[in-house]
């Protein structure tokens, strides 16, 4: 009788190990995700941590708690509210100069097409050589007093603009200006300034830099003439 208690309770004893190893597997099995990678099986890393990534201080999100939205977005914006209307077009831009011809013509078509306006149709060669030298030799043919009258025109017109000049220049002078263009180095005339940086500018330097590439001259900040705006020193 007493063997078969004490074999009784080996077999008990051994039962109570069996089960106990049988729940160490099964949490072992619930802690760590097991994945088969080229015919072994491995451990996800992941599993190792208490409470997974959200235990160790990661915030966890997903596609669901951010939807896709559908709103437009407006990449150039409308500076109208803050800036008002613009005050300035491509039809204000002055044209580069002292570029090739092929440039030129190009130049024009590409402003034509901005401006919808039909372009101007070039001058027919006239077909008669005789029409064509005639009009070549009136056009040297100038009499002497001709010559004098436009010679004493442009004299005073001359006369009349440095005298202007020296005016501007006493006014300047008197006004102590200390404000100068960093394009033309002379006083603002006209100051304009650009939305997209700030910078300012004479509005004839704004214009003729415009004509020959849509960049601001100081920064190089993509400029178009809608982006002028005048302001006052």
């Amino acid at each position: 009788m007493k063997r078969r208690k004490q074999d009784e309770g080996q077999r008990e004893g051994s039962c109570m190990a069996e089960d106990d190893a049988v729940d160490i597997e099964h949490e072992n099995n619930n802690r760590f995700e097991e994945y088969e990678w080229c015919g072994q099986k491995r451990i996800r890393a992941t599993t190792l941590l208490e409470g997974g990534f959200r235990g160790s201080g990661f915030i966890m999100c997903s596609g669901k708690e951010n939807p896709d939205s559908d709103a437009d977005l407006d990449v150039d914006g409308d500076d109208t509210l803050e800036y008002g209307k613009p005050q300035y077009t491509e039809a204000d831009v002055i044209p580069c100069t002292g570029e090739e011809p092929g440039e030129a013509k190009e130049r024009e078509a590409l402003r034509g097409a901005v401006l919808n306006c039909p372009s101007v149709p070039a001058e027919m060669p006239s077909t008669s050589n005789g029409e064509s030298s005639k009009q070549e030799a009136m056009q040297k043919t100038c009499k002497n007093s001709d010559i004098e009258k436009i010679t004493e025109d442009s004299a005073v017109t001359t006369f009349e603009a440095l005298k202007a000049r020296v005016r501007e220049l006493e006014r300047q002078l008197s006004r102590g200006d200390r404000y100068k263009c960093l394009i033309c180095m002379d006083s603002y005339s006209m100051p304009l300034t650009s939305i997209q940086c700030w910078h300012v500018h004479c509005e004839e330097c704004w214009l003729r830099t415009l004509g020959a590439k849509k960049l601001c001259p100081q920064c190089n900040t993509i400029t178009a003439p809608g982006d002028l705006r005048r302001i006052y020193l």
